[in-house]
């Protein structure tokens, strides 16, 4: 019997920079632009949450391009994270710095400070996105669950693997890790897409 892997992937930012909206765009394919200011990875609540951190396979840390200011709390958000997932070979998990609002014009943050921050704190890579206009949204979490697996334990076979992507289904078929790893549709890791 086939095998669906179930990951933990947090999706922390301050406050109003697209967390929820990004996470409904995903998984529902709409945007909404009157979402409530929900509970979560934000500065009023990192000493709650940080217990949510724990066990998590990876996470993408957002910031809006508009507001340099959320750039530094992520800064305060990816050590929580460390902190609380840090493995005992010293691993950390595969983290994506995510640029939203793209689409605005006016941005305040350059791709130098997301080339920083991304070196600085071990990022994997940073993605620009809109998700008012749908940009770059699948190739986030493709860049995310591509990074989770590689991390899985390397094993002769790989069990099959199911995403659903707005109402389309993508199956990794069995055999062995790489080949599963070149079904992706996208290699979707490189610096600054």
């Amino acid at each position: 019997m086939p095998l669906d892997y179930l990951f933990k992937i947090l999706v922390l930012g301050q406050s109003k920079v697209g967390k929820t909206s990004f996470v409904q765009r995903y998984v529902r394919g709409v945007f909404n632009e009157g979402y409530k200011v929900t509970i979560g990875g934000q500065e009023d609540t990192l000493p709650l949450t940080r217990a949510f951190f724990k066990n998590a396979h990876a996470c993408i840390i957002m910031f809006d391009l508009t507001n340099a200011q959320s750039l530094q709390y992520c800064t305060l958000l990816k050590q929580a994270v460390d902190s609380e997932n840090t493995s005992d070979d010293c691993l950390t998990i595969p983290c994506v710095l995510v640029g939203n609002k793209c689409d605005l014009p006016n941005h305040s943050v350059s791709v130098k400070d997301m080339d920083d921050f991304t070196s600085t704190m071990n990022c994997i890579t940073w993605k620009n996105t809109s998700v008012k206009e749908n940009k770059n949204i699948e190739e986030t979490v493709w860049c995310i669950v591509e990074a989770i697996m590689e991390r899985q334990p390397s094993e002769e076979t790989f069990p099959l693997t199911r995403m659903e992507l707005q109402n389309e289904t993508y199956e990794l078929e069995p055999g062995t890790k790489e080949r599963a790893q070149r079904t992706l549709l996208q290699s979707c890791c490189s610096t600054g897409t």
